[in-house]
């Protein structure tokens, strides 16, 4: 997905669990990541797609800076 839509793949590289795209609305996790040949980690276990506002904001800055990643632009409007 990364490749397809230009997406920073700082912020998207593979090999994590979580990923959120908030111009989507869309989680994808999965409970296994590993890089080895016939190993589980290329399927996702859970997809969720939500309403706009639906993910709460601090918990998601929270995690972001727990897995290394860098904050989600802040909402113009």
């Amino acid at each position: 997905m990364a490749q397809r839509y230009n997406l920073d793949p700082d912020v998207d590289r593979p090999g994590r669990h979580t990923y959120y795209f908030p111009n989507w609305n869309v989680v994808l996790w999965r409970g296994t990541v590993s890089d080895k040949d016939g190993d589980q980690g290329y399927i996702f276990d859970s997809v969720s797609l939500h309403a706009p506002g639906y993910c709460d904001v601090k918990a998601l800055a929270y995690v972001r800076e727990k897995g290394g990643l860098p904050p989600l632009p802040t909402a113009k409007g």
